[in-house]
C-alpha cells in the first residue's frame, strides 16, 4: 500500500459497496469521531518510521468528508511524511475543488479500478467509471504519482481484450508508474455477491495480462 514501512488510515463513511472491498468496516460510520488533530496524534510512536522513507497511506471514506481529509493530510504534510490515497477515486458531485486541493498536497495516488465499463462500476460499486479517470486526471494535474490496481474477474477481465481497454484508460496519465493486476479470489467476495459463485482466477492468467501492461 504505498513505498516503505506505511502506516495505514483508514477512515469510516465510504458510501459504496466495491464487491471487493479491502477493508468492509470502512463502510458507514461507527465507533469514537476523533479531530484531524487527535487522529494525528495517534501516529506519533510511529513517527521515527514515517520519516525514514515511509509514510501514511490513507484509505476508507477519505473523498465522503473532503474537509475533514485535507486537514489531516496538511498535519501530516507538517511532519513531512509522505501521504499516498488508495481509493477508487468515486467524489460527492460538485467537489471537484476539493478534490484538487486535496491532491495537492498528496504525494501517490493508489488508484483502485474495479470494473472497466461504467455499466459494471455503476450496478455493483454505486460509483462511477467516469469519476475515477476524472479523479486520475486531477491527479495528474497536481502532479502525483500514480500506482493503478485491478482485480482480474473470470468473465469480466480477464482477457487480452480487457488488459488493452485497461492499458488505454491509463494511457493519458503521466505520472503512471506503475499497474498491478491481482487474481480475483471468491473469498474476497461476501458470501451474498454475485460473484461469491465464481471460479477463482488463476495465478498464471493475471501474470499473464500484467505483462501485456508495461
Amino acid at each position: 500500500m504505498g513505498p516503505g514501512f506505511r502506516t495505514v488510515f483508514t477512515l469510516s463513511g465510504c458510501t459504496h459497496t466495491c464487491p471487493f472491498c479491502h477493508d468492509p468496516a470502512a463502510r458507514g460510520s461507527s465507533g469514537k469521531i476523533l479531530t484531524p488533530e487527535e487522529a494525528a496524534y495517534l501516529l506519533i510512536p510511529d513517527d521515527p518510521y514515517l520519516r525514514r522513507g515511509g509514510g501514511i497511506t490513507m484509505t476508507g471514506g477519505i473523498l465522503e468528508d473532503l474537509s475533514y481529509t485535507i486537514s489531516l493530510v496538511s498535519l501530516f504534510r507538517e511532519r513531512d511524511y509522505h501521504v499516498a490515497l488508495l481509493t477508487p477515486g468515486f467524489y460527492p458531485e460538485g467537489a471537484e475543488a476539493s478534490v484538487i486541493a486535496l491532491l495537492k498536497e498528496t504525494d501517490l495516488v493508489i488508484a483502485d479500478i474495479p470494473f472497466l465499463t461504467e455499466a459494471d462500476c455503476r450496478r455493483y460499486t454505486g460509483g462511477s467509471l467516469t469519476e475515477t479517470l476524472a479523479f486520475l486526471s486531477f491527479a495528474d494535474d497536481a502532479g502525483c504519482e500514480i500506482w493503478a490496481r485491478h482485480v482480474v474477474i473470470p468473465g469480466l477481465s480477464d482477457s487480452p481484450e480487457a488488459a488493452a481497454r485497461l492499458k488505454r484508460f491509463l494511457a493519458p496519465y503521466s505520472g503512471l508508474s506503475k499497474i498491478e493486476l491481482f487474481p480475483f479470489r471468491a473469498s474476497s467476495a461476501a458470501p451474498d455477491s454475485p460473484f461469491a459463485a465464481l471460479p477463482d482466477c488463476p495465478e498464471e492468467t493475471a501474470e499473464r495480462l500484467q505483462a501485456t501492461l508495461f
